[in-house]
């Protein structure tokens, strides 16, 4: 199959390593390749804008923990922040997008990772159905929570949904699963 890229640096890129992996030519470990992070995330972008369905965004609300901490991190530098295993501040969610929650909310029904799909999503609130685990089937409704990162340099809490968009998601860097 040829492609005509019209120039497009990184389609050829991504071009060449889709060659690469359907070929059996791209480096394997225990059946599973490895991937940059922001090509996943740039794949979870790509098939979360061909969804049809309405867009909505949602912005976190962020703060420092300590007081005298806001003088030198104001809100915007904490809204560019996207610490690993967090939210993004910007969370743009679409309805039947399949979504992986980030936190621990209800174990072992809404664990770490478990994978959903999205079935409404509201201001405060996102409706969604378990994909995977005992629960797989079950309606369940996501709040947004405060979430702390752990072993990071800047000390700051972030009220957003715990979840993120997961048509393709990564575990140490390599693909897990594709949807």
């Amino acid at each position: 199959m040829r492609v005509h890229l019209k120039g497009d640096k990184t389609a050829e890129q991504f071009s060449e390593l889709l060659l690469k992996i359907g070929d059996g030519k791209y480096p394997e470990c225990e059946e599973k390749i490895t991937l940059a992070t922001g090509l996943v995330e740039e794949i979870n972008k790509t098939l979360l804008d061909s969804f049809q369905a309405k867009i909505m965004e949602y912005r976190s609300v962020n703060s420092v923990l300590e007081i005298d901490d806001a003088v030198n991190y104001p809100v915007e530098f904490l809204n560019s922040l996207n610490p690993p295993g967090f939210p993004p501040h910007l969370l743009t969610l679409k309805i039947g997008t399949p979504i992986m929650l980030l936190r621990n909310l209800s174990p072992p029904k809404l664990c770490n990772e478990t994978r959903l799909r999205i079935n409404d999503l509201q201001k405060n609130l996102i409706e969604a159905q378990i994909m995977t685990g005992s629960a797989k089937g079950e309606s369940i409704f996501i709040p947004r929570i405060p979430m702390i990162p752990s072993d990071y340099p800047i000390q700051f809490k972030r009220m957003q949904f715990p979840v993120k968009v997961c048509f393709a998601m990564t575990k140490a860097g390599q693909v897990n699963d594709f949807f």
